[in-house]
């Protein structure tokens, strides 16, 4: 494939997901007579995945309904370089027999790190970040959806998506 066709190839699923979260905002917007506000935001920075992020964010914020996910210094994600919270003893673990696509620390002081181990396309790895902000905001695995276990967005199960219940509840926490 060309770098041209690759270009224009991950401009669609960036796009993709941009329309996905408009989708589902406008049908938000249209059912509740105007979009909620926000009482609470957590800000997210991306020094390795900007575009991904912005998909992951646009995602959650989407189906919750209101823009509580925004750039800001709370959580950063970024590659996996060895280091985590500042400090380079915490991925105690050799690089080979680790099989997580993504995992999210708690660093202290309110800050969190999301640690990308296994990127893929951009699909791939908007789903492992939107994943990780999951767990951030304290949902649990289930089947489908986000917090499904396998990072497959295109998959037969629906992955980018976000449980009923996992919406009422961050809309109950983030949103007026």
């Amino acid at each position: 494939m060309s770098t041209l066709n690759m270009v224009k190839f991950y401009g669609y699923i960036t796009a993709t997901f941009v329309g996905v979260a408009l989708f589902v905002g406008l049908i938000v917007y249209t059912q509740c007579g105007g979009l909620p506000t926000t009482k609470e935001t957590l800000g997210v920075n991306s020094p390795s995945y900007g575009s991904e992020t912005q998909a992951a964010m646009d995602v959650i914020n989407g189906y919750v309904g209101c823009e509580f996910l925004v750039w800001g210094d709370t959580v950063t994600v970024k590659e996996d370089d060895g280091v985590v919270c500042d400090r380079d003893d915490v991925l105690d673990r050799p690089e080979d027999d680790w099989d997580h696509a993504g995992t999210a620390y708690s660093c202290g002081s309110g800050k969190y790190e999301v640690i990308v181990s296994k990127p893929g396309n951009t699909n791939t790895t908007a789903h492992i970040i939107a994943h990780e902000l999951g767990h951030i905001l304290d949902l649990k695995h289930n089947t489908i959806g986000i917090m499904g276990k396998a990072p497959d967005p295109n998959g037969p199960n629906k992955r980018l998506r976000l449980r009923d219940a996992d919406v009422d509840k961050l809309r109950a926490r983030f949103c007026k």
